[in-house]
């Protein structure tokens, strides 16, 4: 049985703040993240100014250097989410 724990990176990607969240797959240090689950959301204005703001996914509209920054991103920060899932009992 695979156990599932939900991530999510605050990061910049083109300037702007998002969060990054995906499952990490596997127990401890033999886990990873699940790269199908990635979805990319952002904080985005209503067309409306007097409404709040919403998050989004922006997956659909990231181009593929965003896409390798996303992944270095992650990666750079690897040690500190297998550190999570170690102390979450994954």
């Amino acid at each position: 049985m695979t156990n599932y724990l939900m991530f999510c990176l605050n990061m910049v990607v083109n300037n702007a703040s998002v969060a990054v969240c995906f499952d990490w797959t596997g127990k401890g240090d033999d886990g990873e993240p699940n790269w199908e689950t990635l979805e990319v959301h952002a904080l985005l204005p209503t067309p409306e100014p007097s409404k709040a703001k919403y998050w989004v996914v922006i997956n659909d509209v990231l181009s593929d250097d965003d896409w390798v920054s996303i992944e270095t991103e992650i990666y750079s920060r690897f040690d500190e989410l297998t550190q999570q899932a170690v102390d979450n009992d994954f």
